[in-house]
């Protein structure tokens, strides 16, 4: 947001909209475009490197974000995209997206040389995401999936984890084998408890999520184990962009991609909500940051105008 209260922001969030006006000859009015929008009715961006797939918003206040935030992706050319499957897109691909990066990732460096890895929040979008490549690509590594007690029955329907346990019971997990650790709320107590369990087998610790940023205030260099690491995805994308070129990259996702959609909708691992006047998204988001929304469920607002199909630039 660019407004001059500082104290209010433009929250942003993956979805989908469509062109009703442009100066782009490259951009067509009513192509559906697929990428990180303000919660508005309206987005006004300055198309920069426009191909037949996609385009950069070349805005001046946006240029300090990773080029995947600026990123616009034309539906009707993106591989990625079906119809059919659009709610489940806009919910769940920014999500898969990183936990494939963090599969890639892991199976790059080996491990560490671990022979089992824990991930938190195992009832997440990420997380399972994370446990569905490690299972597809045949990780010859323990799958450990860490939840709250209320969500261990999904998680369990989920059959994506080797090993499920609750935050009560970390202490009762194996901690003579070398493992790795991905971390995705960020909770300080969590990820103490751990790195004191197993000690120096803790051989890699990596902070993805950060839910719980409130409590994010220790000194982690002082744990026993390998020290934790913030991974950010978007510099892992652009590392394997370079080593494999984007049509390489997009390749190798897009083949993942379809494999993880023809296991999870069919099983029903998200049931798509939708919410459309000012009071029901207003609630929903109160819900959200509270922790009041089942894990199962996928949220989809919109406040587009039903009959509002022309703006002026």
């Amino acid at each position: 947001d660019q407004t001059q209260n500082k104290n209010y922001a433009r929250i942003p969030t993956w979805g989908i909209g469509v062109v009703v006006a442009s100066r782009c000859d490259k951009v067509k009015s009513g192509q559906k475009l697929y990428g990180y929008f303000p919660m508005s009715s309206f987005l006004v961006v300055e198309p920069t490197k426009v191909s037949a797939y996609s385009f950069s918003d070349g805005a001046k206040h946006r240029q300090h974000l990773a080029p995947v935030y600026n990123n616009y992706n034309i539906c009707e050319a993106d591989a990625y995209y079906e119809e059919a499957a659009e709610d489940f897109m806009i919910i769940q691909r920014p999500l898969w997206s990183t936990s494939w990066v963090l599969d890639d990732w892991h199976r790059k460096n080996e491990f560490f040389g671990a022979t089992a890895i824990i991930i938190s929040s195992a009832s997440s979008k990420t997380s399972y995401g994370l446990a569905f490549e490690l299972k597809a690509n045949k990780a010859n590594i323990q799958i450990f999936g860490l939840t709250s007690p209320r969500n261990v029955n999904f998680v369990k329907e989920l059959n994506l984890y080797d090993h499920i346990v609750t935050y009560d019971d970390i202490e009762k997990i194996d901690n003579t084998i070398k493992t790795c650790f991905v971390d995705m709320a960020g909770n300080r107590r969590v990820l103490e408890r751990l790195h004191m369990h197993l000690g120096d087998n803790m051989v890699n610790s990596c902070l993805v999520g950060n839910t719980h940023w409130e409590r994010n205030e220790m000194k982690m260099k002082d744990l026993p184990g390998a020290v934790p690491q913030f991974f950010f995805a978007p510099a892992q994308f652009q590392s394997r962009t370079k080593e494999w070129g984007p049509e390489g990259l997009t390749k190798r996702m897009v083949g993942a991609w379809k494999r993880y959609t023809n296991q999870a909708i069919p099983q029903g691992y998200l049931k798509v909500k939708y919410f459309n006047t000012v009071p029901e998204i207003l609630n929903v988001y109160s819900r959200l940051s509270k922790g009041d929304v089942h894990t199962q469920e996928g949220i989809v607002c919109s406040l587009w105008p039903q009959d509002d199909t022309k703006a002026n630039l």
